[in-house]
């Protein structure tokens, strides 16, 4: 394996913790929440799209100025989402794999 590979994969690994999975099917859900409320004639449906925006939150602004910049309307919102909602996912699965230990490392000798 490359070296590329090889820190990659704990990356991947953490998308297999289940804090990671939920919050990934929770933007996802806040996502299709915020689409069809925002299909209705309702005078307040337009502030639905922020729950998702603001769940997926630091790096959907880095995502948000990036698609900005190719101006392809409700694209860039689902592909900001879905970016955001991925790479925390990967975060809290990369946090919660690192404060849970690796039981088969060993450690210092005591």
């Amino acid at each position: 394996m490359t070296d590329s590979i090889r820190r990659l994969h704990p990356l991947l690994r953490g998308l297999t913790n289940v804090f990671a999975v939920g919050y990934f099917a929770g933007c996802l859900l806040l996502l299709g929440w915020a689409f069809s409320v925002s299909s209705g004639d309702r005078p307040d449906a337009s502030l639905a799209g922020v729950w998702p925006v603001l769940a997926t939150l630091p790096v959907r602004v880095i995502v948000l100025v990036a698609v900005h910049l190719l101006d392809v309307g409700q694209v860039a919102i689902v592909l900001g989402v879905c970016v955001g909602a991925l790479a925390n996912a990967i975060v809290i699965g990369a946090t919660v794999e690192a404060l849970r230990g690796d039981s088969g490392r060993a450690g210092p000798a005591a």
